[in-house]
């Protein structure tokens, strides 16, 4: 490796990677002065008095580069331009510095298992897994059934009693009360979901909803609207009016253009008025 030596007092000044890359022992030497790659302040550094050589790492910012190669030659400082990876530096650094090499690890001895050896006509138990619910579980569940049978009898209760031509309101609050005196532990907002959905089945037949998707679906459709005098009155009036919506858009817009034409001349005017009058003041200062 063409390198310079080191003095036994001299110094190494690595630059760029991170302390980490270096072996520990190179750290906190004494020799080994280190600039990092996120050192921000290379700019204002000068050498270190004692470096004698000057080491890059790979990782190391092109503009630091080039300001501590221009302080090496200011200085007179031997610089390698080669870039070394971390394996390199160490290697490198243990060379100049005189540093034993670094033992081999050694490796951990493999553990001797002993093993058995299972007859051929031995044969292991069938294993059966048996899925068990625990007590959490199986009170969620209870829970759950629980709820479903009260929304139940909740339903059938409001199927039962109640009335549906009375005001919801009011009609929901007797239901509630009725149950809540049988002992029924239901709330009022499931009497009241109950209700109407009871009054939404009874209300259907008489709904436009409720008309399946079918080939004659269009004659239903006319039918009903036949069978609504207000409807048929609504579904004639309504490309008039359309009609002179559009015809009162068209007078709308005709008249905006109208008026933006006669701003425009009136601008005209009053521009001509200033002239004149600028013109004016400029005779009387004659």
């Amino acid at each position: 490796m063409n390198i310079k030596e080191l003095s036994p007092t001299g110094k190494v000044l690595v630059v760029g990677g991170r302390l980490t890359n270096l072996q520990p022992e190179f750290r906190d030497h004494p020799r080994v002065i280190f600039w990092g790659c996120l050192n921000h302040n290379v700019n204002k550094k000068t050498i270190p008095v004692g470096v004698e050589i000057i080491l890059f790492f790979r990782f190391i910012k092109h503009k630091h580069l080039e300001k501590v190669e221009k302080l090496a030659i200011q200085s007179g400082v031997y610089f390698d331009y080669r870039y070394r990876n971390t394996g390199e530096m160490n290697r490198l650094l243990r060379q100049l510095l005189n540093e034993p090499a670094e033992p081999p690890k050694k490796e951990a001895p493999v553990e001797q298992v002993e093993t058995k050896q299972i007859p051929e006509k031995t044969a292991l138990p069938p294993q059966t897994t048996t899925e068990t619910k625990t007590e959490e579980e199986e009170t969620t569940e209870k829970a759950t059934t629980e709820k479903k049978a009260e929304r139940g009898l909740v339903t059938r209760f409001v199927k039962e009693n109640a009335r549906l031509e009375d005001p919801p309101t009011a009609e929901i609050r007797r239901l509630f009360q009725l149950l809540r005196e049988q002992g029924v532990a239901a709330t009022e907002s499931a009497v009241s979901a109950a209700f109407y959905k009871l009054k939404k089945e009874k209300n259907a037949p008489n709904s436009l909803a409720k008309i399946k998707r079918r080939p004659d679906s269009i004659k239903e459709l006319g039918e009903f609207i036949e069978a609504s005098p207000r409807l048929v009155d609504l579904f004639s009036t309504i490309p008039v009016a359309i009609m002179e919506i559009l015809e009162e858009n068209r007078k709308l817009a005709e008249l905006n253009k109208a008026l933006e034409q006669e701003n425009l001349s009136l601008k005209k005017e009053l521009q001509n008025m200033r002239d004149i009058k600028s013109l004016i003041e400029k005779m009387k200062s004659l």
